[in-house]
């Protein structure tokens, strides 16, 4: 009997240290949440001409707050079309939206890029990493059209 004295009390010694180390560790610490942003669609390749089905080309685009539309960062791109269609090409979109105070997120989306003459439509992409303030960031990045303005995207993140 006396054996399952020294295990108890090696038990609560085990669990009293754990609660001290996390104890120490403190709370963790909260994610910024990403503020909405208006952004350019995939863009015209930064080496020329039109993006090529199966070609990797990369692109970029002004980031600009959603309220004042002051540019606040760059999304860098780094596309390849996937699927060409009769009115929306698919195009696989690695993203970095880089903030100026160098917060960024990055962003895995299919983008449905409409041809010319066709409406836009919404799409969703999934947040795969953030840096600095966003550090931990995970969810869906969406993206709907701004009416009326030529490849322009609102985009929130959730």
């Amino acid at each position: 009997m006396r054996r399952s004295g020294y295990l108890v009390r090696g038990a609560l010694a085990a669990a009293s240290a754990a609660g001290i180390l996390m104890a120490m560790a403190g709370p963790a610490a909260a994610v910024a949440s990403v503020p909405d942003f208006y952004v350019e669609g995939v863009g015209a390749p930064l080496a020329g001409g039109t993006p090529q089905l199966g070609v990797p080309y990369a692109s970029k685009g002004t980031m600009t707050d959603y309220q004042t539309d002051a540019a606040v960062g760059t999304s860098y791109r780094l596309c390849v079309v996937e699927e060409v269609g009769a009115n929306y090409d698919k195009h696989l979109c690695t993203i970095d939206f880089h903030w100026n105070n160098d917060n960024q997120i990055s962003v895995t989306v299919l983008v449905e890029a409409p041809h010319a003459g066709v409406e836009p439509k919404d799409f969703d992409g999934v947040v795969t990493g953030g840096g600095l303030a966003y550090e931990g960031v995970t969810g869906i990045v969406h993206y709907a059209p701004v009416a009326g303005v030529p490849n322009k995207y609102h985009v929130s993140v959730s």
